[in-house]
C-alpha cells in the first residue's frame, strides 16, 4: 500500500507546524517563574505529533538540588505564577499540573523537578523530560510513529488511561525505534504470542508482578519501569489480530478513524462523569459501567454485548441484551426435605412449597418486575451513584 499517502493525511503540514511553533513560543514568553525551565514537552517536543492535534504539553522543570528535597512545592510555585497570565485549572494527579486553554489549544502545563538521570525522580512525572530526550534521539524514525500512532487511534487501541488499557503513545514509539521501523513492528506483532518480553532478562525478573502483563518492554530511561504496563490483555490481543489483517489486505482504512456504531436494538444508558482528571474520571465510570453490566447478568437479562462512548463528560452505556422481558416469578430453592427443620422454616416463609426429588423450592415475585424498575434501582446503589455525576435511562 502507499504508506507515504497515509502519511500526508495524518502528518501536519509546514502552515501546522509554523502555528504550533508560533503558539508555543508566546506561552514560553509569558510564563517566567524562577529557578525554572520551561519547554515543549510530549508529542510536539518528540515531532511525533498527529495532524488536527489541538493539545500542548509544557514541561516546567524545576531546579533539582533547590527543590529535591521539597518537591511539592514546585505544584504551588506554578500555580501563583500561571495565574498571573491566565485562567487556570487545577488538575490532580500524582504531583498537582495545571491546564489553561489559550488560542484553541488545550494546554497541559505540568511541573517537573530538572533531572538529569532517572533515579534523581521524585515523581513519575520528573522522568517526562527524560522520555522526549529518548525518542529525539531515534527522530528519524517519527514518521514511523506517526504511523503507529494513526494505526492505534484508527482501530481503537490507543490510549493508556487506566479505564482504556491500551497503547500509549510513549510505548508505540519505544515499540518503532525497537523494530526499526513501523513496517517492521506490525510484521513482528503479528507473531507475538501470549506474552511477549523486551528489554534485559535481569530487569524483566526484577519487575514488581503487578506491572507485568502480556507485554513487558522495560523502559530504556528507566530500567524498574515497564512501559507497557497499562496494556490489558485484550487490547494486546486485538492488535495483535489488526496486524494480522492489515499484512492480508495493505488498506489505507486501517488509518481512518472508525466510530464505533450502537446496535440499534441496544439498551442505551446516558450519564455524565464526575468533574475529575480524566483517567480518574474514567475509572470511575467505567466502575459503574461494570457494575451494571454484572448486575444485568445476574438478574437473568444476559448481556450479550456492551460497550460505551464518552466526549471526556458526557457519555453513553449500551447493553445488547439477551432478555429484555423476565418473568414475574422466581423460582427460589431450598432445602432437602431430610433436612426437617430447615425444610419447616422454609415452608414458614413460603405461601406455596413444592418437592421436586427430594429438593424444595417455591416461586416468589421478582422484586423488579421490569427492565426499567430494575435499572432505576440499579441507579440508587453506590457502585453507581458515587461513580458518576449524573445517569438516565
Amino acid at each position: 500500500m502507499n504508506l507515504p499517502k497515509v502519511l500526508n493525511k495524518i502528518k501536519p503540514d509546514k502552515k501546522e507546524e509554523a502555528n504550533l511553533k508560533a503558539v508555543v513560543n508566546e506561552l514560553l514568553n509569558k510564563i517566567k517563574i524562577k529557578d525554572a525551565v520551561v519547554s515543549l514537552g510530549g508529542s510536539g517536543a518528540k515531532n511525533t505529533w498527529l495532524k488536527g492535534n489541538s493539545e500542548i504539553d509544557l514541561y516546567v522543570g524545576f531546579n533539582y538540588n533547590k527543590f529535591k528535597d521539597n518537591d511539592k512545592k514546585i505544584s504551588t510555585l506554578l500555580k501563583t505564577a500561571l495565574k498571573k497570565k491566565f485562567k487556570v485549572s487545577l488538575l490532580h494527579g500524582s504531583r498537582d499540573y495545571f491546564q489553561i486553554k489559550y488560542k484553541n489549544f488545550t494546554v497541559e502545563v505540568i511541573p517537573i523537578l530538572d533531572i538529569k538521570k532517572s533515579d534523581e525522580a521524585k515523581n513519575i512525572t520528573d522522568v517526562s523530560k527524560l522520555h522526549v530526550d529518548y525518542i529525539l534521539k531515534n527522530s528519524k524514525l517519527s514518521d514511523g510513529m506517526r504511523l503507529a500512532k494513526a494505526f492505534a487511534k484508527a482501530n481503537n487501541i490507543y490510549g493508556a488511561e487506566s479505564f482504556i488499557g491500551s497503547f500509549s503513545g510513549y510505548i508505540l514509539e519505544l515499540l518503532v525505534i525497537h523494530y526499526k521501523g513501523f513496517k517492521n513492528l506490525i510484521k513482528a506483532a503479528s507473531k507475538w504470542s501470549s506474552q511477549t518480553t523486551i528489554g534485559n532478562k535481569d530487569d524483566i525478573k526484577n519487575l514488581n508482578i503487578s506491572k507485568k502483563g502480556p507485554l513487558i518492554f522495560i523502559d530504556p530511561v528507566q530500567k524498574d519501569r515497564n512501559a507497557a504496563a497499562a496494556l490489558s490483555k485484550e487490547k494486546y490481543e486485538k492488535f495483535i489480530k489488526i496486524c494480522k489483517q492489515f499484512l492480508k489486505n495493505h488498506s489505507e482504512k486501517f488509518f481512518e478513524l472508525k466510530e464505533e456504531k450502537i446496535p440499534k436494538d441496544a439498551l442505551k444508558i446516558q450519564f455524565e462523569s464526575l468533574k475529575d482528571k480524566k483517567d480518574i474520571a474514567g475509572a470511575k465510570f467505567v466502575k459503574a459501567f461494570k457494575f451494571i453490566e454484572m448486575q444485568l447478568n445476574l438478574e437473568g437479562y444476559n448481556v450479550k454485548n456492551s460497550g460505551w462512548k464518552w466526549d471526556g463528560k458526557n457519555g453513553t452505556y449500551w447493553f445488547s441484551l439477551k432478555e429484555k422481558k423476565l418473568k414475574p416469578l422466581i423460582k427460589k430453592s431450598g432445602p432437602p426435605i431430610k433436612f426437617k427443620d430447615d425444610f419447616e422454616r422454609f415452608k414458614s416463609k413460603h405461601k406455596k412449597v413444592l418437592v421436586e426429588k427430594g429438593k424444595s423450592f417455591s416461586y416468589i415475585k421478582r422484586k423488579y418486575p421490569t427492565l426499567n424498575e430494575f435499572l432505576k434501582y440499579l441507579f440508587k446503589l453506590p457502585n453507581v451513584k458515587d461513580n458518576i455525576k449524573y445517569i438516565k435511562l
